[in-house]
């Protein structure tokens, strides 16, 4: 048995320092990313979120059609509507461009992937050490991409760092709604994996919010939280000697509530 001074030690490193350390290397990569509005990356696509949030401002109150874009659509369509909805509501709230709103929910999801990705990873192996290593692995470390395709490797600017392929996603390509999306899948599959084994509805009504926040925020994102998902329902189901229908009645249920949302 641990002793009370040993549970206090591991709570503070485990939930207080380690966290802290990976919000630094989060933010020794991208702070710059706080400040301004638009990139200098020719080849990035954020401005088309940035406009986004634009449109939603012309189209109120109606919310009806945008004739600006793709020769006109439906707003009520938008596609990626959680980033360019925030970058609306913070021009409302503050006196942020909606530029500068994009850089913060980006820049801030870039780091907070960092931390969410440990926790689900620390609850998911019961280990700490697992945990932070596989955000630290996460964060500073190129793709395995890179090692596959010179092109990909090729493909990165950062000399003072070795670039993870993210960092090159965001900065160079503008692919804000992927980082922003990556976030909410590492919630929304710590979710999933306590309601599988507890089967609480807390568990599935929390879960179900961030999968419907995940597709509100990026397709890709969602379709590798479905792999994810589905590699974790299998893996429970064969954990667990009898359980496998509970364990797949569960995952069912979950993804008919997320579906709702």
């Amino acid at each position: 048995m641990l002793k009370k001074s040993e549970k206090i030690l591991a709570f503070v490193v485990g939930v207080i320092i380690i966290p802290l350390v990976l919000l630094w290397v989060g933010w020794s990569q991208v702070s710059p990313l706080f400040q301004g509005d638009f990139t200098q990356h020719l080849g990035s696509i954020e401005v088309s979120y940035i406009t986004m949030a634009r449109f939603i401002k012309d189209s109120l109150p109606g919310f009806a059609w945008q004739p600006r874009w793709y020769m006109g659509y439906p707003m009520s369509v938008l596609y990626t509507p959680l980033v360019p909805v925030f970058e609306y509501v913070m021009g409302i709230m503050t006196s942020w461009s909606f530029g500068h709103s994009y850089r913060v929910l980006t820049g801030a999801s870039y780091i907070a992937t960092l931390v969410s990705l440990y926790f689900f990873a620390r609850y998911l192996f019961a280990n700490t050490l697992a945990g932070f290593l596989s955000a630290l692995v996460y964060g500073i470390l190129p793709s395995i991409m890179s090692l596959m395709y010179p092109e990909v490797a090729a493909d990165r600017f950062a000399i003072d760092f070795i670039e993870p392929r993210r960092f090159t996603i965001l900065v160079r390509w503008g692919e804000g709604p992927h980082v922003v999306g990556l976030f909410f899948v590492c919630i929304s599959a710590w979710f999933l994996v306590n309601f599988l084994r507890e089967g609480s509805k807390w568990w599935l009504f929390f879960g179900a919010v961030m999968t419907a926040l995940t597709l509100l925020t990026n397709s890709i994102a969602a379709w590798g939280l479905a792999i994810l998902a589905f590699s974790l329902l299998f893996g429970e189901a064969a954990g667990k000697d009898g359980s496998w229908r509970t364990v797949f009645g569960r995952g069912l249920v979950f993804a008919a509530v997320s579906f709702g949302f």
